[in-house]
């Protein structure tokens, strides 16, 4: 398959979570999609990257939810763009208008390192943070998986008409790269703060 855009290197931090399946199976329904079912729960993923495109630096942060076309099915086919944040205004506005994603321009902060951290900010003021604790345990803590891993199928765009996913808005993704898994402890954080604009940080 031959891709529209692509961007090397990235650096990126993200963070897999689980969260109530009825919300997502509601907030899918009318975009012909159901949440991909993870022990009767939905599976999200937060995702931070930075990266260069045509000279400037940028980064961005997106929210999104893994999709099965079946319900209660258990495999991932897709992901669907709940919200997005990008650091350079232009480049929101672009992803906005003329491709319709749901990004929108936000202070954005992301450091690999460890402890990792992934930030999004409007005024000064956190919208959402997810950070490892600078801890003893945290810099014991020991990699779960260290491999090149790949992901490539369809991410999803709000707005399907009737239900139809495939009548809808939506873009073919390709990530591949080393990945260093981590667990998540009790001692690390997310924070997550509500704004007007911002529907997917309730």
């Amino acid at each position: 398959m031959k891709y529209d855009v692509g961007v090397s290197p990235v650096r990126e931090v993200s963070l897999r979570g689980v969260a109530d399946f009825s919300f997502w199976l509601e907030r899918l329904a009318g975009e012909g999609l159901f949440p991909t079912e993870e022990g009767g729960r939905a599976s999200l993923l937060i995702c931070a990257a930075e990266s260069r495109f045509m000279g400037p630096t940028f980064r961005e942060l997106s929210i999104s939810v893994f999709v099965s076309r079946t319900l209660g099915g258990t495999t991932r086919d897709g992901a669907f763009l709940v919200q997005a944040f990008n650091s350079i205004r232009f480049f929101a506005f672009v992803e906005r208008i003329l491709f319709r994603t749901p990004c929108h321009y936000a202070g954005v902060r992301v450091d690999v390192g460890l402890p990792a951290i992934a930030e999004v900010t409007r005024g000064g003021q956190p919208l959402l943070r997810m950070e490892m604790a600078r801890d003893e345990a945290a810099s014991a803590k020991v990699p779960e998986r260290d491999e090149v891993l790949e992901f490539e199928g369809p991410i999803f765009l709000p707005g399907a008409p009737e239900g139809r996913p495939d009548q809808g808005r939506l873009f073919f993704c390709r990530l591949h790269g080393q990945t260093q898994g981590l667990p998540f402890l009790p001692t690390d954080g997310v924070l997550l703060r509500p704004t007007p604009d911002s529907p997917v940080i309730p």
